[in-house]
């Protein structure tokens, strides 16, 4: 509302009515006037769910400024107005609202949620016939830049599969940070727990992919290296009403302590990618519910171990309840209370493996979101793995919900029936 106007006043007179109607109190705290920019770190802390404003033309104001800080609507908050500015207020009779396109339930009433703690990257990736050698000379028969890194990949892969993610990571001092911040934004992915450092680029990696779909990487951690655990507190309230906490280590590991903590406060599952990991620390062993190391990250974190049942044993006799070791075209193997099992891989002809196994954590947590049980979960993103794997890049390649659930409809309808 704006002070001293008396269309306002009018405005204050007819809301109050409405909220006595209902029984709700009218609070001192409730009446917000313009300028919108007081509004901003009420919004951030989500104690705000909707506004309703007097005039049409602050709340379209509002909703620009808010988009572009990267708050969405209805996703951040529910908007609405009345049309006409100049109109006499007139509160009798019976009124619907045009459109409700900027209205939704508040979040902490939705469906849950998934939080993604990880490194944002800008991907450049090599084609070669190859993958380089030391003291040999291979020739790029190609090169492809794209948006990658393990949070960028999952939170993507989790948002193409319907659910509402958001991000927390840091990008930096350059045009990158406003190429991979477009992208998120286009994938529908929540961006508000994205942070800057003004001191170092973005993060990159270097990617040499062979002719069978097998790649190396190398990455310079830029920004990825500055995020903080003064980063993560200062965005807990993204852990309000969150499912699983999508977790990878490619971050300082003080950070991804802080995750896993600030996660487990919250009552919220952390799903962990220990990836550039040599050790673990034993303060984070039972801050995971579901641990998903690849065959080589599981061998280099228990190297006295030379068997994929034993590795899987031993992270699981650390008080991790679910295990889960991928192996590449081999599928994955499973450890949890019910025994060890090895699940097969999808029938799908590698390109790229880079994204593969966000593609397949991201997918395990939508569906397990969805009640499904975790053996059907992981069958199901298999799929998703080989979905991704079969094309070039990393969040390019990341299926959609109706691709995928329209291959197994296909192949394995009785996949989709939950036991």
């Amino acid at each position: 509302m704006r002070k001293k106007d008396p269309r306002s006043v009018h405005f204050q007179k007819g809301v109050q009515k409405c909220l006595y109607d209902h029984k709700i109190p009218l609070q001192k705290q409730h009446v917000l006037y313009s300028p919108v920019n007081e509004l901003y770190s009420s919004i951030i802390a989500h104690n705000i769910t909707g506004i309703v404003s007097a005039y049409r033309s602050d709340a379209v104001l509002l909703y620009e400024q808010l988009e572009n800080l990267h708050y969405h609507i209805p996703s951040t908050l529910s908007l609405a107005s009345l049309q006409d500015d100049g109109a006499p207020l007139l509160f009798s009779g019976d009124y619907e609202f045009t459109h409700q396109k900027s209205i939704s339930a508040p979040s902490s009433l939705r469906s849950k949620k998934l939080v993604v703690a990880g490194s944002i990257n800008m991907d450049i990736t090599f084609i070669v016939d190859r993958i380089p050698q030391a003291g040999k000379t291979n020739e790029i028969r190609t090169s492809v830049t794209s948006v990658g890194g393990k949070g960028a990949n999952q939170s993507v892969g989790a948002a193409k599969l319907g659910r509402e993610v958001s991000l927390i990571g840091k990008l930096g001092n350059d045009l990158d940070s406003t190429v991979i911040l477009n992208t998120l934004e286009k994938e529908h992915v929540a961006v508000y727990g994205i942070s800057y450092d003004r001191n170092a680029p973005s993060g990159k990696a270097y990617i040499y992919t062979g002719e069978d779909g097998e790649s190396t990487i190398t990455i310079l951690p830029g920004a990825n290296r500055s995020l903080s655990p003064k980063n993560i507190t200062a965005q807990c309230q993204l852990f309000d009403n969150a499912r699983f906490c999508l977790l990878s280590t490619e971050i300082p590991i003080v950070t991804a302590m802080e995750v896993a903590r600030t996660a487990c406060a919250a009552k919220v599952d952390v799903i962990l990618k220990p990836a550039v990991l040599k050790s673990i620390p034993e303060a984070l062993f039972p801050l995971i519910s579901i641990f998903v190391p690849n065959q080589k990250e599981a061998s280099v974190l228990c190297p006295h171990e030379n068997t994929i049942p034993a590795q899987a044993d031993y992270f699981y006799q650390k008080g991790i309840p679910t295990v889960i070791i991928t192996l590449g075209d081999k599928g994955c193997y499973l450890k949890d209370a019910n025994g060890g099992r090895y699940f097969p891989a999808a029938d799908f002809t590698p390109v790229d493996t880079t994204g593969g196994a966000d593609a397949f954590i991201s997918a395990l947590a939508s569906y397990l979101m969805d009640g499904y049980p975790m053996e059907q979960a992981i069958r199901i993103a298999t799929i998703a793995a080989g979905f991704c794997i079969s094309r070039q890049g990393a969040v390019s390649s990341l299926t959609d919900r109706n691709t995928l659930e329209t291959y197994i409809a296909q192949n394995d309808p009785a996949l989709l029936l939950k036991e």
